[in-house]
């Protein structure tokens, strides 16, 4: 994952990215959000023209309830993964969504412990626990 900004027109670039297929998401300060899919790259391509379009999301609060133990959540839609954050027991993080359906896994190392489904729907604000380990 790459965070980038844009400049006041929404133009952007990413130097340097390896060949392969990334998911492109755009967030804006107001809350909305946009998703490009798998868009393929070949060594040292440069793509232009790609469009997004910002429709309004929601928010999505993850917490990690107690435990010891250092957890990643990454969260998903059918189209792109959309965020990757990492919680320390009794901490929580939040990102824009987009509407529709989401996938939260939270991951210890390599280890998948728990999946969660939720319904997102515009100008949400979702919070949601997971427990520590």
């Amino acid at each position: 994952m790459r965070t980038l900004a844009s400049d006041p027109q929404g133009s952007f670039g990413a130097d340097g990215l390896a060949p392969g297929t990334w998911d492109v998401v755009a967030r804006s300060s107001d809350g909305r959000i946009a998703l490009l899919g798998a868009v393929k790259l070949q060594g040292g391509e440069h793509r232009r023209g790609l469009e997004l379009r910002l429709d309004a999301g929601a928010v999505l609060e993850v917490v990690l309830d107690g435990g010891r133990e250092f957890l990643r959540l990454q969260v998903f839609t059918q189209v792109a993964r959309i965020g990757s954050v990492g919680l320390y027991p009794g901490s929580e993080e939040w990102m824009v969504v987009p509407v529709g359906s989401v996938l939260v896994q939270a991951r210890h190392g390599t280890v998948r412990l728990l999946d969660r489904d939720l319904r997102i729907q515009a100008g949400d604000l979702i919070r949601t626990h997971f427990p520590g380990r």
